[in-house]
């Protein structure tokens, strides 16, 4: 009965799929759709057909206990993050789905102590998204070689270093593998998503696998439904983006201004 019950719900939900793949095709020709409503109420029809399962994702909480004490005495099983600063290990541990918001005045060194985090995370083997526009890229590995290798950025502009360091600083690039940086997209939602989404596909993860996500910084991500004042915004944008860390099962670091 259970086998009969699963086959009726794949059909129904293939029909549903192709029926909404009719639609887009349809849409997709008329030259007066709004291409970012179309693909919103496309993954909003997605998710109710994703939701016609829904049930099986209730877990009973005797089950939860069952495993949260076998993932205690199987500690290597569990899939845990720690940020690689043992002063901050000692206290706290994380999942995926967590947030945790790095908040300080403007140039006090968000950036580097985000650097220092990815790089924390990459020695235990899990990826890094660095996913931003408050400073390029380039410019942020730039600052970080250069405090590395205790000279300036300035010296590495103008191109005046010894060789001996610019060799040390090739010799530290093992140690930035693994560290995904997006600094080209706009920081909204649906960018988010699809940056994530390229991602896991240049490292080769799925779903599950332990990934953290960095964004530099919340204020500058802007979503079309947010509220115009800047503290409903800010509120919006957190909400949006403890959701998103949920649901796609990520550690999320996300930078603030505080003024």
């Amino acid at each position: 009965l259970e086998y009969n019950a699963k086959v009726i719900a794949q059909k129904f939900m293939l029909r549903e799929a192709i029926k909404l793949g009719d639609e887009m095709v349809q849409h997709g020709y008329d030259e007066t759709t709004d291409i970012f409503k179309l693909l919103d109420s496309s993954r909003a029809t997605l998710d109710g057909i994703d939701s016609f399962t829904g049930g099986n994702n209730i877990v009973d909480g005797a089950d939860l206990v069952d495993l949260v004490v076998y993932e205690a005495l199987n500690p290597s099983n569990g899939q845990y993050y720690t940020l690689g600063i043992p002063e901050l290990d000692e206290e706290y541990t994380f999942e995926g789905g967590d947030m945790v918001i790095v908040g300080a005045r403007p140039s006090i060194g968000k950036t580097s102590f985000a650097l220092l985090v990815a790089r924390g995370l990459q020695r235990q083997g899990i990826p890094v998204l660095f996913f931003g526009r408050d400073m390029k890229a380039k410019q942020a590995m730039r600052r970080e070689l250069a405090a590395d290798q205790n000279t300036s950025a300035m010296r590495m502009r103008r191109g005046d270093l010894p060789t001996e360091v610019l060799e040390n600083m090739s010799k530290t690039r093992g140690k930035f593998a693994g560290i995904g940086f997006d600094d080209r997209r706009p920081m909204t939602y649906r960018a988010l998503r699809a940056s994530l989404r390229a991602f896991r596909k240049k490292y080769n993860l799925k779903r599950g696998d332990r990934t953290a996500v960095m964004i530099d910084y919340l204020q500058m991500m802007t979503d079309e439904e947010a509220a115009k004042n800047e503290y409903a915004g800010v509120t919006a944008t957190s909400l949006m983006l403890k959701n998103f860390f949920h649901d796609e099962d990520v550690l999320g670091i996300p930078l603030a201004q505080l003024n």
